[in-house]
């Protein structure tokens, strides 16, 4: 799998959720990442942002691994492609294991990755979509929507800034206050995840990192670095 490498294209699908940072409100910060609340739309709106200790390409390479998102996704049961190329866009299937007596909640999603690797930048968009190629299933709550975007940039070999929103309507019948609190804290859960598994799949992916880097190293506007174990290599 590759991520495509066009200019950072503008952000259409969530009339971007970035343009409406006036409306966000710190909440708490947990980790350097600061944690902001927005109400000014219908839906429950959490923002994570800050610096994170990962590589760029270490970050795309664990993004672009649909169905181990088990991996690292809290109470995550089930990922796998639907429909499409994880190259430019693609629709994923994914089901959430929740305690008793509450239902499994699952969801269809649509996801557009943009790599712009001249600027050493990665955007991650997506939303809910219908699909008679993963119909609701008995027993489980099929998530009205999930919404929100990914953004992360290259600092340096070990870290990159990140900012993740997520914008969500579980269904059912969950209380309005477990639901909040559950939003309130999964942008921040995303972003330790993902510093985990990078830590815990470092050089599984060394073919795809390689493939980008080559991509990169031409066209990027400033230099950059690779942990050799990212490439499959010893540490020097």
């Amino acid at each position: 799998m590759r991520f495509a490498a066009p200019v950072l294209l503008a952000l259409t699908l969530l009339a971007p959720a970035r343009a409406l940072a006036d409306n966000w409100e710190l909440q708490y910060t947990q980790d350097g990442l600061r944690v902001y609340r927005d109400d000014s739309g219908p839906l429950p709106s959490f923002k994570a942002e800050g610096e994170i200790d990962a590589n760029l390409f270490d970050l795309m390479a664990v993004l672009a691994d649909i169905p181990h998102r088990t991996e690292w996704m809290r109470d995550l049961k089930q990922s796998r492609i639907v429909d499409g190329d994880i190259e430019s866009k693609v629709v994923m299937y994914e089901q959430y294991s929740l305690p008793w007596p509450c239902e499994d909640r699952d969801s269809v999603v649509e996801s557009t990755i943009h790599a712009d690797l001249e600027k050493l930048e990665v955007a991650v968009d997506y939303h809910e979509v219908v699909t008679n190629k993963a119909p609701v299933r008995v027993g489980i709550v099929r998530m009205p929507a999930v919404r929100g975007s990914m953004h992360f940039k290259y600092l340096d070999k070990d870290r990159s800034s990140a900012q993740v929103i997520i914008r969500l309507d579980v269904g059912g019948s969950l209380p309005t206050w477990a639901v909040k609190k559950f939003v309130k804290q999964a942008p921040v859960m995303t972003l330790q995840g993902l510093v985990k598994q990078v830590r815990a799949t470092q050089g599984r992916y060394a073919g795809f990192v390689s493939r980008h880097v080559a991509d990169a190293r031409p066209i990027a506007k400033s230099p950059f670095e690779v942990d050799p174990r990212s490439l499959g290599e010893a540490p020097k």
